[in-house]
């Protein structure tokens, strides 16, 4: 824990002091779509409606969104979660992924040492640094060691809370991680139980974890459920790159001059050479030898460019834009337990045939790193393959000087040291994806700093919706600018933001509407306008009179007068006067859980209006004659389901630790008898 807290208080001071964040993509739909949804009340909004950005969509079409992430919601308990709580959020994150990393280590079982290299490999994994922008994919390489530890035997089954905390534990995992990872687990965490099997079968390991498997899937339907309806459209949105150099050096040097064809956060891989150069050495018939295995080889094999599985449309590849971004943390954690086990099975064999081995695992390793440096260079890079290359002397040097006492274990400072020092030149050295000024940067994407946005921001509740701000891009990628998001923030209304489009159609078709120029006068007009019930003219399309400012702004239109009542996030109130049954839309975006209903002036039964996909991708009615008032509200489809699914994991899990606990109460008692 002291080695924890010193590397917290050197690399992540910035965080909690409030001065540094994250950067890129922490500001957009990972900042503003967690606050969004749990300031709305979270799990207990069965409206599950976000008004703020994109004319309105459903909280549950966001998978990235942190909705039902605890850690999420207990900070947003506390505090409005802004970006220092956000960032603090994050640094929290590493550290209790460091903290399993070596855990999971000393489970297996390896020496406190080789464990504390662990930590240290971890605590700077290249998914909390090159990665940080992507809060989703830092809480799946955050829990990712406690998941891998939580399935199998080492975990403490016998206890009462064992069950609960590792169904805790796949439930927070399923609905934090990125969905790519949650595919990677569903094909490598099988591998790791099998490698467990080839053990030997223990009965109480076993139960415990088909039924925490089965509590947490069940629980994880409170997120998934609901998501259903929005899953049509999906795919993946970037083809798989073929080889690169450039992954392959990522795994040795800084990753700052490569330029492999994905995502900049995706081509670090980077282990301490030390850690590399032990791996070799890892004794066949160990259980973190087993685990390595099984989670190196086939991540690996399914995701690394080049690959011929990579190549294949295997289930579930189509759930995410590239492979390498969904298997890197496994294949990572598999290749540092290797090197763990290689580096315990050095320190208890420490022959002269095995230093032997080691110095030339050593020389050549280095003389890789060294033509990778040379490929690339630069002055980050060569201070790293330095630092890198000095980790591995370091063992080896101690290798040497201990070949006089087998026993002694490796020391502690030293291995450790080089860890780190060779992982921050790498990793914490280059600071521009997860070390920024935060006002500076967080200015400049949201226009203000969102503990100023919150402070004025305006009521939830309100008579009439104010018009919307408006977009100056003409594309859908233009529209997708966090500026928009800062109206989440301070509850104000855009018609663009960023958000992920790919969930459903409706963003696609709405920013194809904006085409021509005529086109996005129109779409710009119907969203920018405030709430109202406007006309919809012959063929379904938009009557031109309905964006006029008589009826638009001073709700006098056609065929019926109108006056906006109330509106609230998900639900809108009219009282209307209808001349004669006319077709109306309201200028908000259409999705699967719209209802409306008519309540006539004069006390008459209310009664359902049917709601359908309108022009402009809006809810559409058509309205009785008379005097009424109108209600729309938008209920979460399947939300009653989720819960339904949701409480019976919940059930399963207190059975399950009520059960335990009477069990060691009774056992305690006999004892006491005795």
């Amino acid at each position: 824990m002291a080695l924890l807290l010193a590397l917290l208080s050197l690399v992540f001071n910035g965080y909690f002091l409030g001065r540094t964040t994250p950067n890129w993509d922490f500001y957009s739909i990972y900042l503003s779509g967690p606050y969004a949804w749990w300031s709305l009340g979270g799990p207990f909004n069965a409206r599950g409606w976000v008004p703020y950005v994109f004319n309105g969509y459903p909280g549950a079409s966001a998978f990235q969104n942190g909705s039902w992430f605890l850690p999420i919601g207990a900070a947003q308990a506390l505090v409005p979660y802004t970006t220092n709580v956000a960032a603090t959020v994050q640094w929290l994150l590493v550290c209790f992924g460091a903290l399993g990393a070596y855990l999971l280590a000393r489970s297996l079982p390896l020496p406190r040492s080789i464990s504390m290299v662990v930590l240290t490999a971890y605590f700077f994994a290249p998914g909390f640094f090159g990665g940080a922008q992507m809060a989703d994919q830092v809480r799946g390489w955050s829990l990712l060691p406690w998941v891998v530890l939580a399935t199998s035997p080492r975990w403490p089954w016998g206890r009462w809370y064992a069950v609960p905390g590792a169904a805790l534990l796949l439930f927070q995992f399923a609905v934090g991680a990125y969905p790519g990872q949650l595919v990677a687990a569903a094909y490598l965490i099988p591998c790791v139980t099998v490698a467990w099997l080839m053990q030997g079968r223990d009965r109480p390991w076993l139960r415990g974890l088909v039924t925490s498997a089965l509590s947490g899937a069940l629980l994880s339907a409170l997120k998934f459920v609901p998501a259903l309806p929005f899953l049509g459209v999906i795919g993946k949105s970037n083809a798989e790159p073929g080889f690169s150099w450039d992954l392959l050096a990522g795994f040795f040097i800084d990753y700052r001059g490569l330029s492999a064809p994905i995502n900049t956060s995706f081509v670090s891989s980077f282990l301490p050479l030390l850690v590399l150069c032990a791996i070799p050495f890892a004794g066949r018939g160990s259980a973190a030898t087993r685990v390595g295995v099984a989670l190196s080889v086939p991540s690996l094999a399914l995701a690394f460019p080049g690959s011929p599985l990579a190549r294949m449309n295997w289930p579930g590849a189509s759930l995410s834009q590239n492979h390498v971004s969904d298997f890197r943390a496994f294949w990572y954690l598999g290749l540092l337990i290797l090197g763990a086990a290689g580096l315990a099975r050095l320190r208890d064999t420490n022959s002269r045939r095995t230093r032997v081995w080691l110095t030339t695992v050593v020389t050549l390793m280095a003389i890789v790193v060294t033509v990778f440096a040379l490929w690339r260079p630069g002055r980050w890079a060569t201070v790293g393959a330095i630092l890198n290359i000095g980790s591995a002397l370091v063992l080896l040097l101690i290798a040497w000087l201990e070949s006089g006492h087998r026993r002694r274990a490796l020391p502690i400072l030293a291995l450790v040291g080089a860890t780190g020092l060779a992982c921050a030149s790498v990793q914490a050295g280059y600071q521009v994806p997860w070390n920024v000024p935060r006002s500076e940067v967080e200015t400049a994407a949201l226009g203000a700093l969102s503990t100023d946005l919150v402070a004025r921001a305006a009521p939830m509740v309100v008579e009439r919706r104010p018009e919307r701000r408006l977009s100056p891009g003409a594309d859908l990628m233009e529209m997708l600018t966090p500026d928009g998001d800062a109206a989440v923030f301070d509850r104000s209304y855009a018609s663009y933001g960023y958000v992920n489009p790919r969930n459903y159609p409706s963003f696609a078709r709405l920013a194809a509407s904006r085409g021509t120029v005529e086109g996005r006068a129109l779409y710009d007009s119907f969203y920018g306008a405030p709430s109202g019930l406007l006309p919809v003219g012959p063929g379904s399309s938009l009557n031109p009179e309905g964006l006029r400012p008589p009826c638009a702004e001073e709700g006098v239109c056609p065929d019926w007068t109108f006056r906006s009542v109330r509106y609230a996030p998900g639900e809108l109130s009219f009282a209307v006067e209808v001349h004669r049954e006319a077709a109306a839309v309201v200028n908000e975006s259409y999705f699967p859980g719209w209802t409306a209903r008519s309540c006539p002036s004069g006390g008459s039964s209310c009664v359902d209006l049917a709601v359908t996909r309108g022009p402009l991708e809006a809810p559409m009615v058509s309205l009785p004659e008379g005097a009424q008032n109108v209600t729309f509200r938008y209920d979460q489809p399947l939300r009653t389901q989720s819960l339904l699914i949701g409480g019976v994991g919940l059930l399963i899990g207190a059975w399950t630790t009520l059960a335990a606990g009477a069990r060691s109460f009774r056992r305690r008692a006999l004892r006491l008898s005795a």
